[in-house]
């Protein structure tokens, strides 16, 4: 059985991006990358041009930046 996005625990509104441009399983940089990203481990990637390195790079971060805005909205309406 193939990894999907949804398996590599991303929020659910990026999962509708990735889906919405078309992409359904990960290559196998991203299957390993991703995880290892969101746990907030150090990653080194290396392979070869057009394998999705980028996308296992930014994927996690957009996440970081969504749940880092979320949790100061959140904090601004506490106050």
């Amino acid at each position: 059985m193939d990894t999907t996005f949804a398996q590599l625990g991303l929020d659910e509104h990026i999962l509708a991006g990735v889906e919405a441009l078309g992409f359904t399983t990960p290559t196998p940089v991203q299957a390993e990358a991703i995880p290892l990203i969101l746990e907030g481990r150090d990653v080194v990637a290396s392979a070869q041009t057009g394998t999705g390195k980028t996308c296992a790079f930014a994927l996690p971060v957009l996440q970081n930046i969504t749940e880092a805005s979320r949790a100061a909205r959140e904090r601004l309406v506490a106050q």
